[in-house]
């Protein structure tokens, strides 16, 4: 049994543009999400091989007594990687619940919000 496409749940049977609305909004969704995950990618990217790749040019700075390759090593980087699922986690809600919310706006058929 084949599942009815997304774009099912928020469209008006009896409007027709209703449909091309709704996935026009899920289109806007995911290209926001994909946007999102890329910059977050990058900033993966540069803490996890930003911070190698200059290690010895950061041996001159120091953080709380140590050089900052090495705190950037040993804790730095997780919390940099803490960081970037936390700015996923909220930014996704904020995206899902506005993309419910434009779809529920939509159509006015009692769809949650």
């Amino acid at each position: 049994m084949s599942r009815p496409p997304e774009t099912a749940r928020f469209a008006d049977p009896a409007d027709p543009a209703s449909g091309a609305r709704v996935a026009a909004g899920l289109a806007r969704h995911w290209r926001r999400t994909r946007w999102l995950t890329a910059a977050l990618l990058v900033l993966w990217l540069g803490a996890t091989f930003g911070i190698g790749f200059f290690a010895r040019d950061l041996e001159r700075i120091h953080f709380f007594g140590w050089p900052l390759s090495y705190y950037m090593g040993a804790q730095g980087s997780l919390l940099i990687f803490l960081l970037i699922i936390g700015i996923y986690a909220l930014e996704m809600r904020r995206f899902d619940r506005e993309a419910t919310s434009d779809a529920a706006a939509r159509n006015d058929t009692g769809a949650p919000r």
